[in-house]
């Protein structure tokens, strides 16, 4: 994986840090877990490709979740906004949005769907995240955060997926940042 370079890369980099250093990111699968064990959990665009074939075994997703992936949104990504302060106009105010998909195995299933108490176990683990997100916005090394949105879910898989996916729930976040973190 090449290193993240230019405005677009450092600011999907600057979340995975603040994501990896979110204490209930990281309970998501153990509470011990450091930053490194936290970032191979982290992906940039999409999951690795399947080890074989066009679509990932129900294995792999076992084995990969929980995870989060990271993108810029494709329609409202970036925005590079000249400065009125800056002496000669030539300074420029960097900000976009993301998007965060954090998906996990449900822990609690009956006929193919999560418990409504697993549900509501995720959706609290999901406003820690958040909540974590908020208290990391905008000090050093982290993403400077300006506002989040809950963009899709929180959700859970229709069970027609259960016998090739398993039985997950997942969130879509909208993560708007602005400058560097």
């Amino acid at each position: 994986m090449p290193d993240p370079a230019g405005c677009l890369s450092l600011a999907q980099a600057a979340l995975e840090t603040t994501l990896a250093d979110c204490a209930a990111f990281r309970a998501l699968t153990d509470p011990a877990m450091d930053q490194a064990g936290a970032l191979a959990r982290i992906y940039q665009e999409g999951l690795p490709r399947p080890a074989s074939g066009r679509t990932h075994t129900l294995a792999e997703f076992t084995t990969y979740r929980p995870y989060a992936i990271i993108w810029t949104d494709p329609e409202r990504g970036f925005i590079a906004t000249a400065e009125a302060a800056s002496a000669d106009g030539t300074d420029f105010l960097d900000a976009g949005r993301l998007i965060l998909e954090i998906e996990r195995t449900a822990t609690d299933v009956a006929n193919d769907e999560p418990s409504s108490e697993d549900n509501l176990t995720w959706r609290n683990a999901i406003g820690q995240v958040i909540d974590n997100l908020k208290g990391l916005a905008g000090q050093g090394g982290y993403l400077c955060i300006t506002s989040i949105e809950l963009e899709e879910g929180t959700y859970w898989n229709p069970p027609s997926l259960a016998k090739t996916h398993g039985v997950f729930q997942g969130v879509k976040l909208a993560i708007t940042w602005e400058g560097a973190g």
